[in-house]
């Protein structure tokens, strides 16, 4: 499993899901459809974490596989993307934060360690797949600083957003506590 921590602006935000939705299909959980275009999740993006399932036709030839939640009080038939399932997807994790009076955003970026395909064998993440995800990892990263937000855990951040690291550090790790 390979993940990628980042702190961006909005604009380089959107500047990602131009990219990941021209060239890729897109899933969330609790829809039972791929995504066409970032706007129909912009407003969850906006305003709580939301976990994408990304797939490229260079690494994956297969559809995502969705199933039904049964036993979720939350969301009862509500539908979840299957992470196990295909010759791989990368997962992105996008949460806004709150700086100021500006919107800005954790990402971790990530693959897992296996797949099972239709067969029900366990398959390694193949080589095109890391190097989309390293792609993927390589324009988020742009113009970042790897910044300590922990002891022992950094992460990148945008340059333009350290102006007051202090603040921005604090902003992080409050995005880390349980309510």
């Amino acid at each position: 499993m390979a993940e990628t921590q980042l702190v961006v602006t909005e604009e380089r935000l959107n500047e990602l899901m131009a990219l990941i939705f021209a060239r890729c299909q897109v899933a969330v959980d609790g829809e039972s459809k791929v995504i066409p275009n970032f706007d129909e999740i912009r407003h969850s993006v906006m305003n709580r974490m939301v976990q994408l399932f990304v797939k490229n036709s260079v690494f994956s030839k297969d559809d995502f596989t969705f199933r039904v939640t049964s036993n979720n009080a939350a969301n009862p038939g509500g539908y979840f993307v299957d992470q196990f399932a295909g010759g791989g997807h990368i997962k992105i994790l996008t949460l806004p934060l709150f700086l100021e009076e500006r919107i800005i955003f954790r990402l971790a970026i990530a693959y897992q360690s296996f797949y099972i395909d239709r067969n029900g064998k366990h398959v390694e993440p193949s080589r095109e797949l890391k190097e989309f995800y390293n792609f993927l990892v390589s324009l988020s990263g742009k113009m970042t600083k790897r910044t300590k937000i922990f002891e022992n855990r950094f992460m990148k951040v945008q340059v333009v957003l350290l102006n007051d690291e202090r603040k921005l550090v604090e902003a992080v790790k409050c995005s880390f506590k349980r309510p």
